[in-house]
């Protein structure tokens, strides 16, 4: 499914590099701030709440 690449394929295991770990986390957080200096945080609270929504409707079916 992945290539070798970039960590082979959830059959060995799913290996998470260093370098993928690293560019996933350099991601979220310039999408955070980029949010945040273009919105003022709105979709992260948009997010949260949806968050805390789905958490009420899974501790209701718990």
């Amino acid at each position: 499914m992945w290539p070798v690449r970039w960590g082979g394929s959830s059959n060995n295991g799913g290996v998470v590099t260093d370098r993928i770990a690293l560019v996933l986390g350099l991601l979220i957080v310039g999408l955070i701030g980029l949010d945040v200096f273009l919105n003022g945080g709105a979709a992260l609270v948009f997010l949260g709440r949806k968050m805390l929504t789905l958490m009420d409707y899974l501790r209701f079916w718990k």
